[in-house]
């Protein structure tokens, strides 16, 4: 077999190790890994401690790269904060680069082994979880295992010898060309991999290890990737945009005109004093290094690196600008992003807090609404059906995120939950438009026409408004806590309000008379209001239906 091609293949391994750790993490973790995040970053004192605390739970640039981008898109972190645990959060992640130079290619069988008998043979899903990440060691070790037997075998006279020796002559590309792998395989991880790979002592006989200087030079690429993984992740938000674009100044900044030029001589004369005859073990620790060095130097200049940052990058897109609704609420999805998925679980639950978002504006547009219709206030009734621009866009974004979900990569809870959530949000939508549609409308109507209710027939519609509003917050409660009372208390109230408006109908029909105009201007409005309210409760109502049933199937799988 060629060469490059078992190269290749232990980059592949590289690349999948990382990709079942990502999973494994997100099965253990799942949601917990964003709040926490956010929570170490509103403390400045700690956030840099706190972001090494996490790039330990989540060994994966992509994974914190996500995290970091969703917590400053929702607005809860600002951009120097966050900056500030991405610079603890690096050092941290090069813990996973220290295992892999340690040599122990030899365990990755035994490594595989036991993660098969965890993840395939156990049903928890900690001990599922546990499985993947032992799977994830196992992977990448007989990843690198690959990468140096293959480099070992390489004739020195070969093209891809030749192509080692001209890197050794322009490290600087070197540099360029794993900032570029890095972005590519979405790890540096996987990049440092195979540079360890490429440096391994087995090769030394035949002059195809990779030169220090070149390795070192790879590395501080590599760093230069990460950030730029963060820039692309974030580049639809001017927020994130704005984090990843600091990040990628300071290490260019720090790696390209600092450390290459002037610092690299005096660093690889210490690292090879510390392990003298490990090339591998010197890249290790020029990572650990690097961003040791990076978090002690930009810690205090974080903010002047942010302004700069934000002097260099264009100005907000058309459309693009912070435009805020009644509710508060930024245009655009907060908790989601176009970026890469990283773990199922950490996806649906992204999404649900989006769908969260999606309630809150809905039941904010049924609130204004209602002040719009009783106070006759026609700017506002307009403004609310405005608002449902709003939610048709959060519903696309929020399809398309759930749509790039590996669907055969779901186990059942998680395709469960996704069709779950994609049914509750098609009901909103379903409501947004019955407001923007019908009851904004009718509002409208009614103040054109300058239609006006009995105190009689207000007190009515009020107490009907409020028993939906009620509704509302059951169904948003039971959709997130999937609780079978909720959901059967959302059903009773459905069936009373049912009841209600019928009732209403009847008495609005007693109380018609028909004066020397025709009937009322007044009734076709009323009952247009009833009508809808009715439809409204009725399409949040729905998510009872699919909690009961989760709850039925649950029971049904433990009696099997």
């Amino acid at each position: 077999m060629p060469i490059v091609m078992i190269i290749l293949g232990g980059v592949a391994l590289l690349l999948y190790g990382t990709r079942t750790l990502r999973k494994g993490l997100d099965r253990i973790l799942g949601e917990r890994l964003g709040p926490l995040l956010q929570r170490l970053a509103d403390n400045p004192s700690r956030a840099m401690a706190g972001g090494v605390g996490v790039a330990l739970l989540a060994p994966s640039s992509t994974s914190v790269s996500l995290l970091a981008s969703q917590a400053v898109r929702a607005g809860y972190i600002s951009v120097p904060r966050m900056y500030m645990v991405l610079l603890g959060a690096d050092v941290g992640l090069t813990f996973m680069v220290q295992l892999l130079a340690l040599h122990v290619e030899q365990f990755a069988p035994m490594l595989i082994l036991i993660g098969v008998i965890l993840y395939q043979y156990t049903r928890g899903t900690t001990s599922r979880g546990i499985g993947q990440i032992v799977l994830a060691f196992g992977f990448q070790f007989m990843g690198i295992g690959l990468i140096q037997n293959a480099t070992s075998a390489i004739s020195p006279t070969g093209d891809l010898s030749t192509l080692l020796k001209l890197a050794a002559d322009n490290f600087g590309w070197m540099a360029v060309l794993a900032a570029l792998l890095a972005v590519v395989l979405q790890s540096s991880t996987a990049t440092i991999g195979l540079i360890l790979g490429l440096s391994h002592p087995a090769s030394a006989a035949t002059g195809l290890t990779l030169p220090p200087e070149v390795a070192i030079a790879a590395v501080v690429g590599a760093n230069i990737g990460t950030a730029l993984t963060l820039l692309l992740i974030g580049w639809q938000d001017q927020r994130t945009r704005l984090l990843g674009a600091s990040a990628t100044l300071g290490k260019i900044l720090l790696g390209v005109l600092i450390l290459l030029p002037w610092i690299l001589p005096h660093l690889m004369s210490l690292l090879q004093k510390m392990t003298p005859n490990d090339l591998g073990r010197q890249v290790a620790n020029a990572h650990t290094a690097f961003n040791l060095i990076k978090a002690l130097v930009l810690f205090p200049l974080i903010v002047p690196l942010v302004g700069l940052a934000r002097r260099l990058l264009p100005g907000p897109k058309p459309g693009e600008s912070e435009r805020e609704g009644l509710e508060g609420a930024i245009e655009g999805p907060r908790y989601i992003t176009a970026g890469p998925i990283d773990g199922s679980n950490l996806a649906l639950s992204q999404s649900m807090r989006e769908i969260l978002r999606v309630a809150d504006i809905v039941r904010g547009m049924q609130e204004d609404l209602w002040q719009a219709l009783r106070k006759d206030d026609e700017e506002l009734a307009k403004r609310v059906s405005e608002r449902d621009d709003m939610v048709d866009r959060l519903d696309g974004d929020i399809k398309q995120f759930l749509a790039r979900l590996d669907v055969h990569a779901l186990d059942p809870d998680q395709a469960g939950e996704r069709l779950r959530q994609l049914r509750y949000l098609s009901e909103l939508e379903s409501i947004g438009d019955l407001i923007d549609k019908n009851l904004c409308e009718l509002a409208l109507k009614k103040i054109r026409l300058r239609v006006s209710f009995t105190k009689e027939e207000w007190e009515e519609l009020d107490g009907l408004d409020r028993l939906i509003g009620e509704n509302l917050l059951i169904a948003d409660a039971a959709f997130h806590t999937r609780d079978k009372a909720l959901a059967e208390k959302l059903l009773r109230h459905k069936d009373h309000i049912d009841r209600r408006v019928r009732e209403l109908r009847d008495r609005h029909f007693a109380r018609l008379t028909v004066s020397a105009f025709g009937p009322s201007q007044s009734s076709a409005v009323h009952l247009d209001l009833l009508t809808n309210l009715r439809r409204i409760n009725s399409h949040a109502s729905h998510v009872a239906f699919s909690v009961l049933q989760d709850v039925s199937l649950g029971g049904a799988a433990a009696t099997r």
